[in-house]
């Protein structure tokens, strides 16, 4: 669900996400699991000029998130799919499971917050939103912060589809002699 996610954000933000696909091709199964395929960083800043950084949670997430998008940056963070209305069907107040939300949008008087998962953007308030966003529960110090990133989306670039295909084929060689390298580590 994490390269929808991505596919989603940078499909909103304007861009042309099929660039990024070729992440898909050095996936490796380690032991019990198979390997995420997600852009790097890296990856992102090249095709589109979006910048991911990691965001130190040393504050309320509400605080960091009020900061941060009022100045026209996202924030990508671990979230209770417990939580999540568009997990409806699956995880939501059914069984609590970690995924990765982008926030977009928080009205705290509101109680409401507008975030991207998986295949969409959507929106949650009242109950979803107070225990999300831990509001409900005092400070404690044993409890450690959610793994978040700033994505600054200032300085992305909208390249024409050309461009984009230029600069995902000159990434390619290196994604498969990476694919190659792990099939043969396999053998």
């Amino acid at each position: 669900c994490y390269i929808d996610l991505w596919i989603e954000l940078v499909h909103a933000l304007g861009g042309d996400p099929h660039a990024m696909l070729g992440v898909c091709l050095p996936i490796d199964f380690e032991g019990d699991q198979w390997t995420f395929f997600k852009p790097s960083h890296d990856e992102l800043r090249s095709l589109y000029g979006i910048d991911v950084q990691e965001l130190t949670v040393w504050r309320p997430l509400a605080e960091h998130a009020i900061e941060h998008l009022s100045a026209g940056k996202l924030i990508s963070v671990e979230a209770d799919a417990f939580w999540l209305p568009d997990t409806a069907g699956t995880d939501y107040r059914s069984k609590h499971t970690k995924t990765t939300i982008v926030l977009a949008d928080i009205d705290l008087a509101a109680r409401r917050l507008v975030y991207f998962h998986n295949a969409g953007c959507f929106a949650l308030e009242g109950e979803d939103f107070v225990q999300t966003c831990r509001l409900d529960r005092p400070h404690d110090p044993a409890y450690l912060p959610l793994f978040a990133e700033i994505v600054r989306t200032d300085r992305r670039q909208r390249r024409p589809d050309a461009d984009l295909r230029h600069l995902a084929r000159a990434a390619l060689p290196g994604l498969l002699e990476h694919a190659a390298s792990m099939v043969s580590a396999a053998m």
